[in-house]
């Protein structure tokens, strides 16, 4: 058995972990959709709640985060129309945190990345590349009942939301930002995976200070953000793989998949599409490093990269193999409700080779494995690159 220690007490407060049942209602003439969750559904059964866990050691383990699998009903809760799914890591003295989450309904999916739309199928189509803001809490009674209302926001809308902002006219001007973060003041836990103590990840949460105009930091410069996330380790691989997001003042953000910016509002919504450099100054005594992004240019076209593999006609498919063989795999563990340790997902690195037998890369991520109920389908949630 394994002793569990909860150490931040808004998780539950903002986690989807007592939902049992989601409601799905059209309101007419607004992009919106009600979400009402409480602690029982229709046909009396539960839905999926897993706590992700950082274990410690054979007797103790931190929670990091949580994933989740709750119903989707009609406005009247009599027919069940889909599922909510996904997991998200949480930090310490924040109600932020870090989420992927997918809708399964019957006539589409809507996949998201904290409140960014990445993709969407079927009837939701429209909201693919919009948002979904954060969830207007109706019910405040944890224990008992939850409920929220959200909005689903097209993308031209989604833009224009986030042009009425407070001018920051010397970011505005700008092709380039430059910021760093320090682990000084901030907040950061070791993933720890299974009896043998073995890290495979982290969750941080860090000050951001911007350099003063001879681009030079000093110790007491003002924090002017947040850096928050979670990433997974891997073997010869300098780059952690994860999501996070950089918040600035009450509104404005930059959310990051990878190193690669997916969303950002106000004044840094030029930087959409942006791939960050980061430079580490210090590791000890604490972590320091400069971050710089700038605008994207366009990508070359694909006949101008000198790779002829990788040359295909508008529309056509590239096949290529994935193997085990020469790979890495390692389960993910955490502690189920009796307190005993199970596989929750995977991290995994295999070779890529294309039909031919050519090692072309490598397929690297991680994984979140959720049991297959009604519009779901069998599959593992999480984050994989593949790179040459």
């Amino acid at each position: 058995m394994v002793k569990i220690i909860n150490p931040h007490g808004f998780f539950h407060q903002v986690s989807f972990a007592l939902a049992s049942c989601v409601l799905l209602q059209h309101q007419h003439d607004v992009d919106a959709y009600q979400l009402l969750i409480n602690d029982s559904s229709v046909d009396g059964t539960s839905p999926f709640y897993q706590e992700l866990h950082s274990i410690l050691d054979e007797n103790t383990s931190v929670v990091v985060g949580e994933m989740y699998q709750d119903y989707i009903y009609n406005a009247n809760g009599t027919t069940r129309v889909g599922t909510h799914q996904g997991f998200a890591f949480n930090f310490d003295n924040s109600t932020q945190f870090n989420s992927n989450d997918i809708l399964f309904l019957g006539d589409g999916e809507i996949n998201l990345m904290d409140p960014y739309i990445v993709s969407a199928t079927g009837a939701w189509e429209k909201y693919q590349y919009g948002t979904m803001p954060n969830w207007k809490v109706l019910s405040t009674d944890y224990d008992t009942y939850y409920a929220a209302e959200i909005q689903l926001v097209e993308p031209e809308k989604a833009d224009a939301i986030d042009a009425i902002v407070d001018a920051d006219e010397d970011t505005n001007e700008k092709d380039s930002m430059s910021f760093r973060v320090t682990s000084e003041g901030g907040y950061y836990t070791a993933i720890m995976n299974g009896q043998e103590g073995k890290q495979i990840g982290q969750v941080f949460q860090n000050p951001i200070s911007f350099p003063d105009e001879d681009g030079s930091y000093h110790q007491n410069s003002s924090s002017v953000g947040i850096n928050q996330g979670y990433s997974f380790n891997f073997p010869d691989d300098p780059h952690p793989m994860g999501n996070r997001q950089f918040l600035f003042g009450k509104d404005d953000k930059m959310i990051i998949f990878n190193e690669i910016v997916m969303h950002a509002t106000g004044p840094y919504a030029k930087f959409i599409g942006a791939t960050l450099s980061e430079e580490v100054v210090s590791n000890d005594p604490n972590y320091v490093a400069d971050i710089t992004v700038a605008v994207p240019t366009n990508t070359p076209d694909p006949d101008t990269t000198g790779n002829d593999a990788y040359i295909r006609e508008e529309g056509a498919t590239y096949d290529f193999r994935i193997t085990a063989n020469g790979g890495f795999y390692d389960p993910i563990q955490s502690v189920n409700g009796e307190g005993n340790l199970e596989q929750i997902g995977e991290r995994f690195q295999n070779p890529v080779y294309t039909y031919s037998g050519n090692r072309v890369g490598t397929n690297q991520g991680y994984a979140f494995i959720f049991p297959v109920t009604n519009f779901t389908r069998e599959m593992t949630m999480g984050n994989r690159v593949f790179f040459s």
